[in-house]
């Protein structure tokens, strides 16, 4: 179920328990970032407040680096900083907007978080590189693993819809019932509280619709409309698979699964180090997924090995060349 501050009946826990520290993170983010960008503009980057940030994030003394501003790697510092200031005020307006509702500004408080995360995470990233420290960001990491475990939510739940002849109300009614049960399962799964705002207010209002319709006696073009508007909202959830940190996590997959494919190794060894690394990608396509639980069956795994280099090439993540037999 919802956490409570997602309720409308608790916008003011919203306000004080997410919005509030948010602001106050971003406005003190702002200001650490803009003397980063200043830094590198026109001052050594290793002097002012944000070395003393760094100073607190386990580094100790900073070399000198004022011979090394105008370096390349400085400069993309100084570019991030400018990027990463820019959108974090878009996301600060974004959090005060007027007029909003309250499932708004949960989407807002949600995104807010997320861009104040990564551009924390870019900037330290990229400092340390310049600065030739390794500052053991993992931040994004956990991230990863939620969108990937999002991911196969996603997919369960496209594959639990059974088809259906739209003509037939006898069919969509009881294609209704089982996505009733579908969403209860999703709604129910621990995972679901790691869905982004809009996707939760997506699928929680499709449930209230579905049990609305069905104690309303469930009209046979409500119900058609019902169907018509789950399959749709079941597609737009693969609009996941364009996250970032999902197509990153993607390719690097992708590029490991395709070196295993080409390895000098019987067809039989390469499918076997193949499979395990490609079950990473569940649910991000249906062909590929299937593909996966048929060749650990397979009998004949070289035609499995054709099937598996035209469906990788198909993703467009990974070239043609480099799944060459």
């Amino acid at each position: 179920m919802p956490r409570d501050h997602e309720r409308p009946e608790h916008a003011a826990r919203l306000a004080r328990d997410v919005t509030d520290p948010l602001r106050a993170a971003l406005a003190e983010t702002l200001d650490r970032v803009g003397a980063i960008e200043q830094a590198c503009d026109v001052g050594d980057p290793g002097t002012g407040d944000w070395g003393d940030h760094l100073e607190h994030t386990g580094t100790h003394e900073l070399p000198d680096v004022a011979s090394t501003l105008a370096s390349e790697l400085w400069q993309q510092v100084g570019n991030l900083a400018f990027a990463a200031r820019s959108e974090l005020r878009r996301a600060e307006r974004r959090l005060v907007a007027p007029g909003d509702d309250h499932d708004a500004r949960v989407t807002a408080c949600e995104s807010a978080r997320r861009k104040l995360r990564r551009a924390v995470h870019a900037l330290l990233g990229a400092i340390g590189a310049a600065l030739g420290r390794d500052f053991a960001l993992g931040g994004l990491d956990v991230e990863v693993e939620t969108a990937v475990s999002v991911r196969r939510l996603f997919a369960k739940f496209r594959r639990s819809l059974p088809p259906c002849d739209p003509a037939e109300p006898a069919q969509v009614r009881r294609a209704l019932r089982f996505a009733a049960v579908s969403l209860a399962v999703m709604v129910g799964d621990p995972d679901f509280s790691e869905l982004r705002a809009p996707d939760r207010q997506l699928l929680l209002q499709l449930q209230a619709r579905i049990l609305g319709w069905a104690r309303a006696g469930a009209s046979d073009a409500e119900g058609l409309r019902l169907y018509q508007d789950l399959q749709t909202a079941a597609d737009l959830l693969r609009a996941i698979n364009q996250r970032q940190e999902l197509v990153a996590h993607d390719r690097g997959v992708l590029a490991r699964v395709a070196r295993e494919l080409a390895a000098p190794a019987p067809a039989r060894d390469r499918l076997a180090a193949a499979l395990p690394l490609l079950r990473g990608l569940a649910g991000r396509d249906d062909e590929l997924d299937r593909l996966v639980q048929a060749a650990a069956a397979a009998d004949a795994p070289a035609a499995v090995l054709d099937q598996l280099r035209a469906q990788l090439e198909a993703t467009g993540l990974v070239p043609a060349t480099t799944v060459a037999a």
